[in-house]
């Protein structure tokens, strides 16, 4: 149910991520270097960087069982009132959405390390989407923009 609402693709970017020392710099760079003549809000931007690098981080981190093997694609349409990334993988099976949410800690005295990530994407998305296709986990995270370009 990958199925994003339409929003015609000004432009798309295509990154082969693979774990390593500077992946995550070069995933970066590549994003800021192809949003840069599309307007994006600095409240935008942030919310794509948090969502690639929580999702990244927690498919090499949980999906793969050689983190050298591990390897993510990643697809970023910017359209006009949309950021869609979708990330496919080879890991594990892993539907993020079926997940029960995350219950929060409320103090300070009972907070746990980890476990946010589905969540803070849960927060900033306007829609989201798993499917399995041939082995792969295909996931869909969808912004809603701030403003158009």
């Amino acid at each position: 149910m990958l199925a994003a609402l339409n929003d015609a693709a000004a432009s798309t970017l295509v990154h082969e991520y693979r774990h390593g020392p500077d992946a995550l710099a070069q995933l970066n760079a590549a994003v800021d270097q192809h949003l840069a003549p599309w307007g994006v809000s600095p409240r935008d931007h942030y919310s794509l960087a948090l969502v690639l690098e929580e999702w990244v981080t927690n498919v090499v981190r949980h999906g793969y069982r050689q983190r050298s093997a591990a390897w993510v694609l990643i697809r970023l349409d910017v359209g006009r009132d949309f950021l869609t990334v979708t990330f496919e993988d080879a890991a594990e099976p892993f539907d993020p959405w079926s997940q029960p949410p995350t219950v929060r800690a409320l103090s300070l005295d009972t907070v746990q390390p980890g476990g946010l990530g589905l969540a803070m994407i849960r927060d900033v998305a306007s829609q989201l989407g798993y499917e399995r296709i041939k082995d792969r986990n295909h996931v869909m995270v969808q912004l809603a923009r701030e403003s158009g370009p």
